[in-house]
């Protein structure tokens, strides 16, 4: 249904979702992330990482409970089995601001809800910078980039090295090679960058 469309049980579903959301992800961060980098940061980095992994674990599957369970999103997985015990490094397409929500709800079908806590993302550095969820993400070892190479290398080699020190058994690390979510305008400024350097503009997906 269209928004104009949408009766007053889904108004209130909609509205109710999005107050859980903002209102635990407030808590979480303030009562648990924080106090978390406080007291366990400085003893051991990799009991932090642990923490902080099931705190998101737990905040992420509550947030996929209300939006399968009582929103009705039905989610479908297919493919290959991954290797859970294993590092994996996951490249997926950004065509909305919540398709992130979709692998979480594929992490959880295909390993376990501790594989929802111990998703990494590389993100944009302007995330950061938002309220509550950026720092929350960074509290939980996202990293950040300007999607400059030159100002990006040391601090990426900087982070993998941090996150094999941590020795998670199954750090899962996200990241959207396109760099930015698809918008009809975003494809415009791909499509001319694509010409300026001679290449075929892509159908349906951004450089």
């Amino acid at each position: 249904a269209t928004v104009g469309d949408m009766t007053p049980y889904q108004w209130f579903n909609v509205v109710s979702s999005l107050g859980y959301v903002l209102f635990t992800a407030t808590t979480s961060t303030v009562t648990m992330l924080v106090p978390a980098i406080i007291l366990l940061r400085p003893v051991s980095a990799n009991l932090y990482a642990r923490c902080t992994s099931w705190i998101f674990a737990c905040w992420w599957t509550s947030c996929l409970f209300i939006t399968e369970r009582l929103n009705g999103v039905k989610v479908r997985v297919t493919g290959d089995a991954l290797p859970l015990n294993a590092p994996l490094l996951i490249m997926s397409n950004h065509k909305c601001n919540l398709d992130w929500m979709f692998l979480w709800s594929s992490a959880i079908r295909t390993g376990s809800m501790f594989h929802v806590g111990v998703f990494k993302a590389v993100a944009k550095s302007e995330i950061r910078v938002i309220p509550i969820f950026g720092w929350g993400c960074k509290l939980n070892g996202f990293a950040y980039v300007r999607r400059r190479w030159s100002s990006d290398a040391s601090h990426l080699t900087s982070w993998i090295r941090s996150q094999i020190r941590r020795r998670l058994d199954a750090n899962w690390t996200l990241i959207f090679p396109e760099g930015t979510r698809y918008t009809d305008r975003n494809k415009e400024r791909s499509d001319r960058s694509c010409a300026k350097d001679g290449l075929e503009p892509m159908a349906g997906e951004i450089l």
